[in-house]
Parts: C-alpha cells; sequence; structure tokens
C-alpha cells in the first residue's frame, strides 16, 4: 500500500498513464469538428517559397485568407527577427487592416544562464498593429504525451494561450490542462501554405474557420510524439486544445478518487475466502475502473489510475496466490488426499503414535506415470493402510502420514506386517508397479504435531538410509540434529576463528626407520562442544559439497609447517588428503599451484592422498588433474586401498606414485594369515609396477616386523606414532629412536 501510495503521490506512473490513455484514445478516436484548419509550411512550401521568406509572402497570405472569409488567424511561431524593410512594411499595413483578427505567437521559457525569463516576441513594429497569444506546451516524462497552459506570464503580462484566445477561455499562469488526444489530427482541416499563397483554395474550404499557421515540414523539427497519434507537428496542439476547451473544462482530480474506489474493493478481496469469489471481485474492479476511466476521459476530466491499479493487483496477486496455496495444502492435486497440513491442525495429544510412510522410488514413479497411475498407486496405499489400521490418511511432498492406535509394544511388529502389505506389487492399468517404502515413527506426544511429523519423516529418511523397514525417532536426538543442521555454518566460523589445528602422523621407512615424511590432519576443538570427531564433519562437509575451504586450511597449513623443517630434512614429504570429488574440476590444480607460490615450498615435498570416500564422478577428468599434479612435482596415493572404490581397478587406470593400503589389512596382520597373503601379494604387484606402498594402521612391533619382511616401504600407525601438534612433530622427528617411542 505504501509502494502504490508512493506512486501516486510523487507522479511516478505517469509514463504508463500516458500509454493508457494512447490506448484509450485510439479506442475513443474522433474526428474534429473542422472549426479550425492548419496552414502548413510543409515540403512544398519550403522548396518553392523557402523558410525565410519575405514578410511579403506572409502579407500575401493573409490577404488570401480573409478574402475566402476567414475569421481569425494564429501563427505558431514568433516574428523576432527583422526581415526586408519593404516586405515588413507590407506586412505591418496588412496586420493593420486585420488588427484583432491576427494573432502573432510568443513563446517564454527559463534563460539557461540566469534567474531570468526569456520572452521570444514578434519585433515592437508588429506587435503595435497585432495581437499576440502564447504558444508554449510541456510535455510529459519520456515525451510520450504534452500538456497545454491557459496563460503564461509574457516579461510579467498575463498572456493567454493559443487554444485558450481561440476557444475565449480565461486562466491563470500554471494552470495546465491535458487536450483530449482522442481528436484524430488526421481529421483537422489541413492546407498548404503554399497553395494559400498561390490563392488555390476555394471559399467554401476555408470560410468562417480559425487559422492557425505554422511548421509541418519534418525538417523544420517541430514533430512531437503523442502515444496513439504517432508524430505531430506542434501547430496541431493548438487546434486540438481548442476543440477541447470548446466542448469542455478539462480538470485534474490526481491519483485519490480511483486509489479509494480500489482501496475498496482491495478490503473486499482480503476477505475473500475462496478463489472463485476473489476472482469474481477482480473482474468487478478492474470492470469497474476501466468504465471509469473511459467516463472521466470523455468529460475532460484527468485522472491518474496506475496507483489504484498497482493497490489492487499487488493486493490480488497475493491473495489470489495465497488461497491457491491454501487450497492446494487442503487437498493434494495428484492423489486427491487431504493433506498433512489438516494433519498439524489436531491436537498432538491426541495422536499416541505418528508414523510416516516414506515412498523411496516415487520419483521414478512420477517420472514414468501419468497423474492418473499415481493417483491410483496413492490410492491403493492409502487402502492397503486403511485396511490394516483404520486410520486416515494424508499426503505430504515426502510420503502419506497417519496416526495410529496400535499400542506402542506392538507397533513395530505391526509394522514389520504392514510393511510387507504395502510391498506388494501394485497393479495398474495392466502394470505391476513395485513400491520401495521406509517406516518412520515418532510417539513423543509432547511437542507440537508440525514437529512431530517433521521427526517421523526424518525417522523414514534414515530407515530408507539405512536400509532398514521401520525406524522410531529418538526424542534423545533432537540437539544431534540441531547440530548437523547447523554444522557447516559452523565450520565456516571455526575456519575464521582458528578453531581448526593441524595434527601430524609420522611416517617412517620400515627398514631404516627413519622419519620420511607425515600425514597432516584437520581437528576441530568446538568452544562449546569440544573436540568434534574428524568423521562427523569431514563426511558433511563432502555430502554438502564445502570441502574445498577446509581443504585449503589443511593445505597451507601443512606446507608453512614445512618448510620449518626441510632445511634438516629436504627429503621430508607431508601428505595432505583431497577428496576425488574435488578432482572433477581445476580448483585442486589451482589451489596447489597458488599456495605452492606463496609458501615456497617445492612441489616434490606434498603429497595428495586422493580419498574417495565419495567416488569419482567424472574419471577422465580426474585422471587428467592427476596426471597434471604429477607434472607439477606433486607426489600422487591412492589412500585407502583395499577398500571402498580403491581397488585394483585404480592401480590399472589412475596415474600415481604409490598406494596406501587401508588399516583393516595391517591392524591385524600378525594374527591373520589371509591378511598376510593379500598384503605380500599387494607389495609384489605395486613394486612390479616400479610404485611406493604405504601400510597405515601398524598398531604392534609384530606387524611392523611382517610388514618390514614383505618390502613395504613406509609405515604409519600408532605403533609408529600418534598424531600430534607440529611442535611436538618437531621433537619428535629429531628423537633418535622413533619406533614405538609415542
Amino acid at each position: 500500500m505504501l509502494i502504490s501510495a508512493l506512486c501516486g503521490w510523487q507522479s511516478f506512473g505517469e509514463p504508463l498513464e500516458d500509454l493508457l490513455r494512447g490506448a484509450r484514445n485510439v479506442v475513443r478516436a474522433r474526428p474534429a469538428d473542422g472549426s479550425v484548419a492548419v496552414i502548413g509550411e510543409d515540403d512544398a512550401t519550403l522548396a518553392q517559397v523557402g523558410a525565410d521568406h519575405s514578410r511579403a509572402v506572409d502579407s500575401r497570405v493573409l490577404e488570401n485568407l480573409f478574402r475566402h472569409g476567414v475569421r481569425q488567424v494564429y501563427y505558431d511561431y514568433a516574428f523576432s527577427q527583422k526581415g526586408d524593410p519593404a516586405g515588413d512594411q507590407q506586412f505591418i499595413k496588412t496586420l493593420a487592416r486585420h488588427r484583432h483578427s491576427v494573432f502573432l505567437g510568443i513563446f517564454t521559457t527559463q534563460a539557461s544562464h540566469s534567474r531570468g525569463q526569456r520572452v521570444l516576441q514578434p519585433i515592437s513594429q508588429f506587435r503595435q498593429v497585432a495581437d499576440v497569444a502564447a504558444f508554449n506546451g510541456y510535455f510529459t516524462p519520456f515525451l510520450l504525451s504534452a500538456k497545454l497552459p491557459l496563460a503564461e506570464d509574457a516579461g510579467g503580462t498575463l498572456l493567454r494561450t493559443m487554444s485558450a484566445t481561440i476557444a475565449d477561455r480565461q486562466g491563470v499562469v500554471g494552470q495546465l490542462y491535458r487536450p483530449d488526444w482522442s481528436i484524430s489530427v488526421k481529421t483537422i482541416p489541413t492546407f498548404s501554405f503554399f497553395d494559400i499563397w498561390q490563392d488555390k483554395i476555394s471559399d467554401k474550404a476555408l470560410r468562417g474557420k480559425v487559422i492557425i499557421i505554422g511548421p509541418t515540414a519534418e525538417n523544420m523539427h517541430d514533430l512531437h510524439r503523442i502515444v496513439g497519434q504517432g508524430y505531430v507537428p506542434g501547430v496541431y496542439f493548438h487546434a486540438i486544445g481548442a476543440q477541447t476547451l470548446k466542448e469542455g473544462t478539462p480538470r485534474d482530480l490526481g491519483w485519490v478518487p480511483p486509489y479509494l474506489v480500489m482501496l475498496t474493493f482491495s478490503l473486499a478481496i482480503l476477505r475473500a475466502r475462496s478463489r472463485r469469489l476473489a476472482s469474481f471481485i477482480g473482474i468487478a474492479a478492474y470492470g469497474v475502473i476501466t468504465g471509469m476511466a473511459f467516463y472521466t476521459d470523455s468529460i475532460f476530466v484527468t485522472v491518474d489510475y496506475i496507483p489504484a491499479l498497482l493497490l489492487f493487483s499487488i493486493i490480488a496477486f497475493r491473495m489470489t496466490t495465497r488461497l491457491t496455496v491454501a487450497e492446494h495444502v487442503k487437498r493434494r492435486s495428484v492423489s486427491d488426499l487431504p493433506s498433512v497440513m489438516d494433519l498439524a491442525e489436531t491436537t498432538s495429544a491426541g495422536i499416541p503414535a505418528l508414523v510416516a510412510l516414506k515412498l523411496c522410488n516415487m520419483a521414478a514413479v512420477r517420472a514414468s506415470f501419468s497423474d492418473d497411475v499415481q493417483r491410483k498407486v496413492y490410492n491403493e496405499l492409502r487402502r492397503r493402510i486403511v485396511l490394516a489400521d483404520c486410520a486416515s490418511v494424508y499426503q505430504g511432498d515426502d510420503g502419506l502420514f497417519w496416526n495410529t492406535c496400535v499400542p506402542l509394544a506392538m507397533l513395530r511388529d505391526h509394522l514389520h506386517g504392514l510393511a510387507q502389505l504395502l510391498s506388494a506389487a501394485i497393479h495398474v492399468e495392466g502394470r505391476r508397479i513395485d513400491i520401495q517404502i521406509a517406516l518412520g515413527v515418532d510417539h513423543d506426544t509432547d511437542r507440537l504435531l508440525m514437529s512431530r511429523i517433521g521427526s517421523a519423516l526424518l525417522a523414514a529418511e534414515e530407515a530408507a538410509a539405512s536400509g532398514s523397514v521401520v525406524k522410531f525417532y529418538d526424542p534423545g536426538r533432537q540437539g544431534q540434529v540441531a547440530w548437523e543442521l547447523s554444522l557447516m555454518s559452523e565450520l565456516d566460523t571455526a575456519i575464521d576463528c582458528e578453531q581448526l589445528s593441524v595434527a601430524y602422523q609420522p611416517q617412517v621407512h620400515l627398514r631404516s626407520g627413519r622419519v620420511v615424511g607425515a600425514e597432516a590432519l584437520v581437528r576441530w576443538t568446538h568452544p562449546i562442544r569440544g573436540v568434534i570427531p574428524p568423521d562427523d564433519f569431514i563426511l558433511t562437509a563432502e555430502r554438502h559439497n564445502r570441502l574445498k575451504r577446509l581443504t585449503e586450511f589443511v593445505l597451507e597449513r601443512a606446507m608453512r609447517d614445512t618448510l620449518r623443517i626441510l632445511d634438516q630434512h629436504p627429503d621430508f614429504r607431508v601428505a595432505v588428503n583431497i577428496s576425488a570429488s574435488l578432482l572433477n574440476g581445476p580448483w585442486v590444480i589451482d589451489t596447489v599451484s597458488n599456495l605452492l607460490g606463496a609458501t615456497g615450498m617445492s612441489a616434490g615435498n606434498l603429497t595428495i592422498e586422493i580419498t574417495e570416500t565419495a567416488p569419482m564422478q567424472d574419471r577422465n577428468f580426474a585422471q587428467s588433474t592427476m596426471a597434471e599434479l604429477r607434472k607439477m612435482g606433486v607426489y600422487i596415493s591412492i589412500d585407502d586401498y583395499g577398500s571402498g572404490n580403491a581397488t585394483i581397478d585404480y592401480i590399472k587406470s589412475l596415474p600415481f606414485d604409490e598406494i596406501k593400503l587401508d588399516r583393516k589389512f595391517t591392524s591385524q596382520i600378525a594374527f591373520n594369515k589371509d591378511d598376510c597373503l593379500l598384503v605380500r601379494s599387494t607389495v609384489e604387484l605395486v613394486h612390479d609396477l616400479k610404485k611406493s606402498i604405504v601400510a597405515d594402521g601398524i598398531e604392534n612391533a609384530e606387524a611392523m616386523k611382517i610388514l618390514s619382511d614383505f618390502g613395504c616401504d613406509i609405515g604409519q600407525g600408532y605403533y609408529v606414532g600418534r598424531p600430534m601438534n607440529f611442535g611436538d612433530f618437531e621433537l619428535y622427528i629429531e628423537l633418535p629412536k622413533r619406533i614405538g617411542v609415542l
């Protein structure tokens, strides 16, 4: 409402008003009454007589016009310059003979370099024998239309304008009116100045008319755009203005009257309770305002309708949208089942157990079948639920919901049985459709029902993710769920506030026991929650595509720390984990290159360990990225080899320098013959490929010896050394005995 009122108060909508008025004028188009004719200095006149012709030509034109019986003659320009003396004298005599019947033009304007007024007027000899009239006009914004004054201040003298003089109307300075632009310019009698000079026009065409003489040729630069009329010479403004003033009294009522009308309709539509009623009110409102606009135009009353239309349109759109959403919320369009919002309006205490059914493959059903098939699927599921539970079934965006009265002690078995019933194939139009489901239950009656709906759905989603059929929501997890929802923003804060640190776990050459490197491991100590396990935030960051900033932090910290020990240990390499998901773009290469340049560390002292907790999306691009890193001199390691996606296929297809055995093969190697066999064969395979192998998870001396005997190159694990801050690591690397010290 404030926006629309401001639009009216400041006239921001005037260009749109002009466009609407122009459209209405096209509909209302009517002919001129013919009482005023235009004598145009057109192209023929310029060619035959010239623009700066002698005043003798004007004298002859006036004599011809009055001989043909015209009433008055008005000039749409000022004779402000002297011409040839003979022509001026002849013109003065003619003006004197027809005194009070010829009006010369005066144009007033504000001087550009002073506070005074500039008046463009006829020379004094002409003013002594002729009357004068102002021919000013004022254009609306964007030059879409024009207004005319009734009077002007000409050097302290009140002077009526041309249109006001023709219509014999009085006015005050500054009083503007809008001519009726529905009067078609093409219907105003128009004659060539040259033809009048040649006396080629008959008495019948001119007798009794008021004549306005002015430029109409295009190169005289007096063409102006009027919406609905096109480009119009300024001389026609006065003709249309004169007819408007003769037919009525133009008034300007501003924007308030239609605004009050549409405010009434706005209040009415706000009380509507259905889209049908809102639509009826909308049609009525636009109909009334349209009829009002045509009526006020016809009686020469200028009214601004844009603020009123803006007010009602905003309110109507918002109200219609709200009603549409409300109706959609009340009943789902595809299934025709009541919405879960209806369920949310009931009392939570009356629902001991709320069940959510997640349709795990419903997206595939929606993509494959029509709305009619989907409706039948939903209705069949509803029928089966009602058959087993006698409950009302509601639909949400992500599944079905109902409240069950089955005792809590029996509910799990009941839902497992119901799941078998719901999972049975649904036959629709000769097709068998298999539905994959998961059930979630919330039985906490102390919370609001809307919150319980979300909890039940969350339990169903967790059941689906873990491959379970039924899961009960644990109210004790509420705080943990809230923490997980804010985890990423908390992680950004942790980086900014230096809550993160990097720990270093030593890597030793198994034959010599010499420290040759370390793995950089990120650590997070939250000011409230304390130490956050790495798996809790790293995997979440990967799922939410927020690993880049975390990885860059570890890379930079590891490089800067490593520089402090390279003077004493030039062959030392620091290993940093990078997710395989980051290899599918140029970010890794750009970041590593920039950080190497910023820190001054050699690429040969950096190992990138490719971890694949999520699979590579683009194997070819990842291969290219790894190859480019190796070309830079960076060492590439395949992390967690033997688990997940890191298999022998990686050895075959990816460029690398070493593989890192997963700890599940090394931690029990001293007690498991199968692990021994697998590790020994892997070591031989890697060495045959001329690559290095790192054993992670070394927990005891026996494992260390076995791995060393197998020819494993490098070892890492708690027996070698636990992760430690860099200050402790600097001391550790200098110890004479490095195996099993910590």
